[in-house]
């Protein structure tokens, strides 16, 4: 029996690509490296490979909802409210009106681009339920003017009722017990109780010339 000895096949030669083709591990069409360079307020840009100014602005996990109040057009006020809360339809449509009966409306993507959504983003900033409105300054003073007199009247009823003008104080103690306020009667301490007036400078209410006929 013969055995045949295998055949010995000749180094081939490497393959020879033709002029100014790429290697196959290499993109063929990479895009040319552009230099990078320093913002005004000191971020690293880069321009992409479509002209586009490239840089990290959001760098950091925090509140998502907080932003640069500067971006807010002079006369205006900004506000997150809510459009959306799961398992609660009624309560959401009830919000949605009040802050729509209060002056509130949405802020258009394109007002802001880049800045809440992708350049080229329209229609509403809406973030996890929660849609950024503006209304007129004049609306947010006139809000903040009612809060600050409701508190103001809640910490007048306080104080009147602890000094007994609106609280009974002394009609409803005991037999034997007697409200006074003399030195004779506290050991030559006198009880002295003061209201809080520690709102009563706050800022007036905002006044505006009438509307025109």
């Amino acid at each position: 029996m013969t055995i045949e000895s295998p055949s010995i096949v000749p180094d081939q030669e490497p393959v020879k690509r033709g002029p100014g083709r790429p290697p196959k591990h290499q993109p063929a069409h990479a895009p040319a490296h552009e230099p990078a360079h320093t913002s005004a307020h000191g971020h690293v840009q880069v321009r992409g490979e479509n002209g586009e100014i490239l840089q990290r602005t959001r760098t950091q996990i925090g509140d998502q909802f907080n932003f640069d109040r500067s971006i807010i057009p002079d006369g205006y006020d900004y506000q997150w409210n809510t459009v959306s809360v799961a398992g609660s339809t009624d309560a959401v449509r009830n919000i949605n009106h009040t802050m729509y009966a209060n002056g509130w409306r949405p802020v258009p993507s394109e007002r802001h681009p880049g800045v809440f959504n992708k350049p080229g983003t329209t229609g509403e900033i809406v973030i996890e339920g929660m849609r950024l409105e503006y209304r007129p300054i004049q609306l947010t003073d006139e809000a903040k003017y009612e809060e600050q007199m409701k508190a103001y009247t809640q910490m007048k009823e306080r104080d009147e009722a602890l000094m007994g003008q609106k609280a009974n104080i002394k009609g409803s103690m005991a037999p034997g017990f007697e409200l006074r306020n003399d030195a004779r009667a506290n050991q030559g301490r006198q009880t002295r109780l003061s209201m809080d007036t520690s709102l009563d400078g706050f800022a007036p209410k905002p006044k505006y010339q009438p509307a025109e006929d």
